[in-house]
């Protein structure tokens, strides 16, 4: 008796028109998905709930400093370092992030890009001092559940 694998996911190779096609076809709704996800951490991070605002975060994801001083590979670590750098209110200050642009992978899954690549704008507003503002580049690769977790915070 010959016994049977499970059926294996099909690779397909799409041409750059179609791949354009799919691109502007879901365009919307990935930025939609973005910005769901974007709210939900600012308001968990301006409340203080750090482990609520790193459930975007994958397991392995990889975070480094805009100093390229600190690199940490791990949501845990990333959390750690969170709460270690912003113990309270005051130092954490309330955050927005704005995108700036975003670009989507090559690869679907369920007609949305299994990545996708985003520019964005960080400000933390803090009691009685000048909003910061920085860059943050941040790589979203989605699971196969199809949900998008972050896998490279560059910030």
């Amino acid at each position: 008796m010959v016994k049977q694998s499970a059926p294996k996911e099909e690779l397909v190779l799409l041409d750059m028109k179609e791949i354009l096609r799919r691109h502007a076809a879901c365009r919307s709704q990935v930025e939609a998905i973005l910005r769901k996800m974007l709210d939900e951490f600012t308001k968990a991070w301006s409340r203080g709930d750090i482990e609520v605002a790193c459930e975007c975060y994958g397991e392995a994801a990889i975070y480094i400093s805009r100093s390229g001083g600190i690199v940490m590979e791990g949501k845990k670590y990333i959390i750690d370092r969170y709460h270690e750098t912003y113990p309270d209110a005051a130092t954490r200050g309330v955050l927005k992030l704005d995108i700036i642009d975003f670009q989507m992978g090559l690869f679907f899954k369920d007609d949305l890009p299994t990545t996708v690549t985003t520019n964005l704008r960080w400000t933390i507003s803090r009691e009685g001092e000048e909003d910061k503002i920085g860059p943050c580049l941040e790589v979203y690769q989605m699971d196969e559940n199809g949900k998008y977790y972050v896998v490279l915070d560059a910030s």
